[in-house]
């Protein structure tokens, strides 16, 4: 009996304890049960903003579905045909009236004959929107604030124009893309151009009364 009774002492406690055991693994994370990581590729590239992968804008590339030289054929199948047009001695300008929200902005676009491989067909040179759709993978556009800007590219000021009695300044980065930014330190219009030039390098006159930085200097 000595040895009998803390047997059955033992069983009664560990029959006790099975309800408390399968409580608590119960309250455990299951094995094999995936956990949330964050998406390398997505962390990449964020904020996403949800930005369309049709209406970003790469300097140097695109702005849209229009890539820097691109045909105007292929402009205006993309787009319609333009709102206004100036041609001549083998240069062209078009600007379209494009939906942006509730609104329409412009979308310009400067192109040349002087341009490989073909001579004989006009192809862009250089892409211009006020649109606020048009965003980079950053989700940065028309809209940002000199301050976002700066966070991602080194500015220079190219000179500046005048605008319905406003007046904007016209930076330019290294990555093929420029920024017009007006006295409210907001990004009004950008501009993609071949890395290798400037926002306004080409010979198509982008504004009609800009005055550059230096001059006077």
């Amino acid at each position: 009996m000595k040895n009998y009774l803390p047997r059955l002492l033992r069983r009664a406690l560990l029959l006790a304890s099975l309800p408390c055991l399968f409580l608590f693994t119960g309250c455990q994370d299951q094995p094999g049960a995936p956990t949330p990581e964050p998406d390398p590729e997505t962390n990449a590239f964020a904020p996403n903003n949800g930005v369309d992968s049709s209406l970003t804008f790469v300097g140097g590339h695109h702005l849209g579905e229009i890539k820097l030289r691109e045909t105007t054929e292929g402009v205006v199948n993309a787009l319609g045909q333009p709102a206004e047009e100036n041609a001549a001695m083998g240069r062209s300008i078009a600007v379209f009236n494009v939906p942006d929200g509730d609104t329409t902005a412009t979308l310009t676009t400067g192109s040349t004959r002087f341009m490989p491989p073909d001579s004989t067909v006009y192809r862009v040179e250089f892409v211009r929107t006020t649109a606020r759709k048009y965003r980079s993978p950053e989700g940065l556009g028309v809209g940002s604030t000199r301050t976002e800007i700066e966070r991602l590219y080194t500015l220079t000021q190219l000179g500046s124009f005048t605008k319905q009695r406003n007046k904007y300044d016209v930076y330019d980065t290294d990555r093929g893309v420029g920024f017009e930014i007006g006295a409210d330190s907001l990004v009004h219009g950008i501009v993609i151009h071949d890395r290798a030039a400037s926002a306004v390098d080409s010979s198509l006159p982008l504004y009609d009364d800009f005055i550059p930085a230096d001059r006077g200097k």
